[in-house]
This record gives C-alpha cells, structure tokens and sequence, in this order.
C-alpha cells in the first residue's frame, strides 16, 4: 500500500512538474496593470465590409468598449457610423448604418486578440436624400468580428476583422483600423 501511495504521489510531482506554474489568468490591463474598477475606453477610425464581388460599404465607426475589471468580458455599449458609402456594386450610393443587440460581447483571446460577439449592422443604401422612397438596398450584417491590438500590453490601435460574420447571409470580408482613446494605457493578457 505505501509503495502504490510513493507512486501516485511521483506521478502527482512527475504532472506537476511537465505543467509548470499556474499562469496569470487573462484581464485588462491599465498601465501594465490588471483593472480594479470596470473602465471605457473608445474607439474610431475607418472600417469596411464587403460581400466579394458583389457590394459592402464603408464608414468611420465610433465605438464604446467597456472593460469588466476581474473578468475577460467586456462590452461594446455605443456605435455609430459616419460617411458612409456602398462599395462595389453600391458605389454611387450613401448609407445609414444602424447597430442592433447592443450591447455586443467582447472576450478577451488566449492569443492576445478581442473577439466581438453577436453583431449586428442594419445598412439602408440611398440614391440621392436619405428618406424611404430613395432607399435602394439593404444589408444586415451579423457574427462576431475579431479585433487585433497593435501591441497587447499598451494598445493603440485595433484591426479588425471576420470570424464568421455573414451579410444577407453571404459572407463577407471585415476591414478596419480603430484608434483607441486614449491611445497607449490600457491592454490586454490573454
């Protein structure tokens, strides 16, 4: 009997010892540091989606992301877009761009990314003055999108892109780059 305890107990140490020390767990990060408090920073910059070969549309997005503090979760609590403009067999026309679900999931990546889940973008293209009678086209682009820091620890800027976002359930390409403000103080640990 002690010989079978001396075993388990070498194969507990052998297991141990080849998993090494616990990692931190993943969080966000303000100045190198994990969040005591939940905080917002925002996002801007320009961003496209695209049915290949078909039509997409272009914009300046506006972005709220809220960081839990003790959690990989957050939350995109406000967007909007500005300028925008169909793309591809769209060109021509203007667009409004509307979020639905808000507010959207964000998780923190292993890989040291932010997925953005369960979105939702109600596009209406015009022809001339944005009123019913001129709409032209719909898209409702939905899925989740990933979003890259330029450095995780001190991140500056986001580029997004497609995980498995559809539109009119076709899919699509998601490009972007979203300048965070402030720029340089907060990250992420995955």
């Amino acid at each position: 009997m002690f010989k079978k305890m001396m075993l388990l107990a070498g194969m507990a140490l052998a297991v141990v010892a080849v998993a090494g020390p616990a990692s931190a767990s993943a969080s966000w990060l303000n100045d190198h540091k994990a969040i005591e408090a939940d905080e917002t920073v925002t996002a801007s910059g320009p961003a496209a989606f695209a049915i290949p070969g078909v039509a997409g549309a272009s914009a300046k997005i506006h972005v709220n992301l809220e960081m839990t503090a003790g959690k990989t979760t957050g939350e995109i609590t406000s967007f909007s877009a500005t300028e925008c403009l169909g793309t591809g067999g769209f060109t021509g026309l203007t667009c409004t761009t509307e979020p639905r679900n808000l507010p959207w999931t964000v998780h923190i990546t292993a890989e040291n990314t932010i997925e953005i889940t369960d979105v939702e973008l109600h596009n209406e293209y015009y022809l001339g003055a944005h009123i019913p009678a001129n709409t032209k086209a719909t898209t409702i682009l939905v899925g989740d999108i990933l979003a890259t820091p330029d450095n995780a620890q001190t991140m500056s800027t986001l580029t997004l892109s497609n995980i498995n976002a559809t539109a009119n359930g076709n899919a699509v390409t998601v490009t972007g780059d979203q300048t965070l403000s402030p720029a340089g103080t907060y990250g992420i640990e995955g």
